[in-house]
């Protein structure tokens, strides 16, 4: 279905009135904008060779308006920065909108070595939590552990400490959302399976304004519908005239079409199952 986009404010703004969310395309400065999760050097790194190879950036940042929070892009922030771009693309929505919520991405921890298993069992039975809300969900061999603790920060370090200690045998750590829980319980030769802390939105900007960041995939952010395949060419995002680098981009948004896609759509970098908005200018989908 092909959507129409609005100007307010000299900036172009989709209004998705079916998800209940409002999206607004701007490029702002990177030294605004706020990351809440730590990122991994070596994917940076491949995001920084492919941005300066393409000449674009392709899909905008997910970025609270109210508070400069980046929900969803660390990593091509990390990159930005990386190549010393002054602007990144964004999309900014409104985080305390009811539409967009925080899952979690349950970590699947898989061995077909027995002796690694059994090690990697016994470093988890060890393990001990101080007590709080912040609980972590652990099934090993069909049986549930729990580890709770006070500080969402310790908790998520915990998770991370058993996948570093997991691949630092040669295990292997998959990534599930929480929606396909049900149809991995019960596989063979899965030896763990690490349900994170649910974090709320309040943890994620207390976090935030604490100037602390949590390890990387410790939220998963659902937004309800986002713009991708925008492909903002990377000589815009060097200029620090930020008032004649949003006037350009009105003018390349409306260069293209865009068509909204419900969810469940696979391109070649993921599947959204959330809908999306997909910026295109000759070729229909």
């Amino acid at each position: 279905m092909e959507t129409s986009i609005s100007i307010v404010d000299d900036s172009p703004i989709i209004f998705d009135r079916a998800n209940g969310i409002t999206i607004k395309l701007k490029l702002m400065p990177l030294s605004e904008l706020r990351p809440h999760e730590e990122t991994i050097d070596s994917l940076v790194e491949e995001i920084a060779r492919d941005i300066l190879s393409k000449g674009f950036v392709r899909d905008p940042l997910i970025v609270d308006e109210n508070t400069q929070i980046v929900l969803d892009g660390m990593h091509r922030l990390a990159a930005l920065n990386r190549i010393d771009a002054y602007l990144a693309p964004c999309a900014l929505i409104d985080y305390s909108s009811e539409s967009i919520r925080i899952g979690r991405w349950i970590r699947v921890i898989r061995s077909y070595n027995p002796v690694k298993r059994e090690n990697l069992i016994k470093y988890i039975k060890k393990l001990g939590g101080a007590g709080g809300r912040h609980k972590i969900t652990i099934l090993v061999e069909g049986i549930v552990h729990y580890l709770r603790y006070g500080d969402p920060h310790e908790a998520c370090e915990v998770v991370r400490r058993i996948e570093t200690y997991a691949r630092s045998l040669g295990i292997e750590v998959f990534y599930e959302s929480g929606n396909n829980i049900s149809n991995i319980v019960g596989e063979e030769q899965i030896s763990v399976i690490i349900i994170p802390p649910k974090l709320s939105k309040t943890d994620v900007i207390a976090s935030v304004s604490k100037g602390k960041v949590f390890p990387p995939k410790s939220t998963r952010h659902i937004i309800p519908a986002r713009p991708i395949n925008l492909r903002v060419p990377l000589k815009i995002l060097f200029t620090e005239n930020l008032k004649e680098a949003n006037k350009i981009l009105v003018e390349l948004v409306f260069k293209k079409k865009v068509v909204k896609i419900s969810g469940g759509f696979l391109d070649e970098y993921r599947r959204y199952d959330e809908a999306i908005y997909y910026f295109h200018e000759d070729e229909a989908i």
